[in-house]
């Protein structure tokens, strides 16, 4: 397996890929990039990083860890979907070298990182990104995406931490308006990209309800979709076994919950 670390933005470090891939080249394979959550104000790479593309790899995927700009107070929308961008771009761009079908690169997204995901698979045409990645239109839409227990809504019940550190001010002093452009129900049209959708209904820190409200948004404008609520789990589960399970007493794993990853790549594969 050839492990790599891959900058993205030669002003700022903290963009940055790392790979999983295989040498084999005997076929073309899909990509799958990976986005950790941490309400936008961290990245958990320890339980949603590696242990994620360690798993698709097993499932013939080439994986991408992706390390995005969030702690600091310029750390704004749109500055994670320009990462999420480039990280695309990169991939696609040297498809030949790592064995990649160029049209089957994917998004797996956690939490926040499932919010990050989720606009990759509605907003690929947003023109402030373009612009900064200097492309053209659909030059980073994904084939799909897999949004695992995600922040999905600025509307109703939903996770105002990572609506503060996404867009810099208050929950309450961000204007309606605004919160529409962050919540991904909002932005779901005829042209979003097949969606995965898992959360569990005990999640405590992320409502399931925004999974619940992107799934009908979906519904309404016949994307392909598929839609997992698990009955147990706390936010936060990842692959929800042992191998992800950092508390030590087993809080984290949901058997019922464990299949997702499967589920996921069934999926994928109708695509």
């Amino acid at each position: 397996m050839l492990c790599k670390r891959i900058p993205l933005n030669p002003s700022d470090d903290r963009a940055y890929l790392d790979t999983y891939v295989v040498n084999d080249r005997s076929h073309l394979r899909p990509a799958m990039i990976v986005i950790p959550g941490g309400g936008y104000g961290v990245v958990c790479t320890e339980r949603e990083g590696e242990p994620i593309a360690l798993a698709y790899l097993k499932e013939d995927f080439q994986c991408f860890v992706l390390n995005y700009r969030v702690g600091r107070k310029e750390d704004v929308y749109p500055a994670q979907m320009v990462d999420a961008g480039r990280a695309f771009l990169y991939v696609k761009e040297n498809a030949a070298d790592f064995g990649i079908d160029p049209k089957k690169i994917f998004f797996v997204g956690f939490s926040a990182g499932g919010h990050l995901a989720g606009c990759m698979g509605t907003m690929f045409n947003e023109p402030e990104v373009l612009e900064a990645l200097d492309v053209e239109k659909d030059a980073i839409r994904p084939a799909g995406v897999v949004l695992s227990y995600p922040v999905t809504t600025a509307i109703g019940p939903c996770h105002a931490y990572s609506f503060e550190k996404l867009s810099g001010k208050g929950f309450d002093s961000i204007p309606i308006e605004e919160k529409r452009k962050y919540s991904l129900e909002c932005n779901v049209t005829d042209s979003t990209v097949p969606m995965f959708l898992w959360h569990t209904a005990t999640d405590q820190l992320v409502p399931v309800t925004g999974t619940l409200m992107l799934a009908a948004a979906l519904t309404a404008h016949h994307i392909p979709y598929a839609c997992y609520i698990f009955p147990k789990g706390p936010h936060g589960v990842a692959l929800a076994n042992k191998v992800t399970d950092t508390s030590g007493t087993g809080a984290s794993i949901a058997e019922m919950a464990e299949k997702w990853v499967e589920e996921s790549v069934n999926f994928m594969k109708t695509l």
